[in-house]
This record gives structure tokens, C-alpha cells and sequence, in this order.
């Protein structure tokens, strides 16, 4: 497991230090391993906010009407909302002119 981690920050660090000398690939390495731990801390504390917060829901739902559908509407409002906005700046076409990219095109 430990070859995985960081994969994707790894190959494009050293991506970004192709050409370079041996001490820039070790420096780019050691940014991945940064960035990467960064990120798998924000993740997991989303993660954990996400752990807390449907239980909560549930929880209110049913103190507050007796039922959880209440809080079922609201996260399914929610997952529609994400998917939309994912939609909308990822997987469109771009409708302003031909010449200008979406996100989708632009591989980021």
C-alpha cells in the first residue's frame, strides 16, 4: 500500500521536474509526499464532518417531525445540487463559442 500512496501528486511533481538533476527529483518527491498528506487530512476531516452530520440529521428529522424524511429531502436536494454544479463546470459543452473550452477539455 505504501507504493500507492501519493501516487498522483508523485508522477506529477517529477512530471514537473523532468530534465531536471537528481536533487530536484528527491525535492520533487518530498513535495508530493507533503501535498499528498495535505490532502489526505482534508479529506478525512471532510469525511469525518460527513460522519457527524447525516446521524445529526436523521436525528433532528425525526425529533422535529417524527419521521426522516425531512432530512432525506434535504440530502437528496443536496446530491442534486453537487451533481448539477459538477455537471455545469466539468462534463458540459461550453454553449459561449466554439473556441472556448469547458474544464472537461482543459485537463485539469
Amino acid at each position: 500500500m505504501e507504493a500507492r500512496k501519493g501516487k498522483i501528486f508523485r508522477e506529477e511533481k517529477l512530471r514537473e521536474a523532468k530534465g531536471s538533476g537528481e536533487a530536484d527529483r528527491v525535492v520533487a518527491v518530498n513535495a508530493a509526499r507533503i501535498e499528498s498528506a495535505a490532502a489526505l487530512g482534508f479529506i478525512g476531516a471532510i469525511g469525518a464532518c460527513g460522519g457527524y452530520l447525516i446521524p445529526s440529521g436523521f436525528g433532528k428529522s425525526i425529533a422535529a417531525t417524527g419521521a426522516p424524511y425531512l432530512a432525506l429531502e434535504i440530502y437528496l436536494a443536496f446530491y442534486a445540487t453537487c451533481l448539477a454544479l459538477t455537471w455545469w463546470f466539468y462534463l458540459r459543452k461550453s454553449f459561449l463559442s466554439p473556441s472556448t473550452t469547458s474544464l472537461a477539455q482543459a485537463r485539469v
